[in-house]
């Protein structure tokens, strides 16, 4: 078992904020999944995701580097710096 497989990084917004290029305030008003993780088969998580809802301010998601599945990934990297 990997020691980082159970780490897992701090959920805020001023951090999601500003990883996405928002303010909190921005970042406030979307509706989202959450931080999600995506693990392999040894349980280590290997990315990490937020899904957003096409019913948000279009303005807004187009500001965002969104998948045709309105989903931004971030790598464990992005988020422990």
């Amino acid at each position: 078992m990997h020691a980082n497989s159970t780490y897992r990084p701090r959920f805020t917004e001023r951090r999601m904020a500003s990883l996405l290029g928002l303010s909190e305030e921005e970042f406030s008003r979307l509706s989202h999944s959450g931080l999600r993780d995506l693990t392999d088969s040894y349980g280590v998580v290997y990315k990490y995701y937020i899904q957003f809802s096409p019913n948000n301010d279009k303005e807004l998601l187009e500001r965002l580097n969104l998948n045709r599945s309105q989903t931004v990934y971030f790598t464990p990297d992005q988020l422990n710096g």
